[in-house]
């Protein structure tokens, strides 16, 4: 194997090495990404159903102030 075809060779492996770390740092980052917007959706969640229970209080406060003045 002549120098030039080893410089060759060595440099396809550089290139295919930072190849597959590139896809590994993807394929991570699309992980953490797909963790996020499951927790997001769960944080969501929460929060719909703590304002429909806060709404729930305060109509029942309405509704009861109103039926005391009656």
């Amino acid at each position: 194997m002549t120098t030039i075809e080893a410089v060759k060779r060595a440099y396809a492996e550089v290139m295919l090495n930072a190849a597959r770390e590139a896809a590994a740092r993807i394929l991570a980052a699309e992980r953490r990404a797909a963790a996020l917007a499951g927790g997001m959706a769960a944080v969501r969640d929460d929060a719909v159903a703590a304002l429909l229970r806060l709404k729930a209080i305060s109509d029942a406060k309405v509704a009861f102030l109103c039926h005391r003045r009656v």
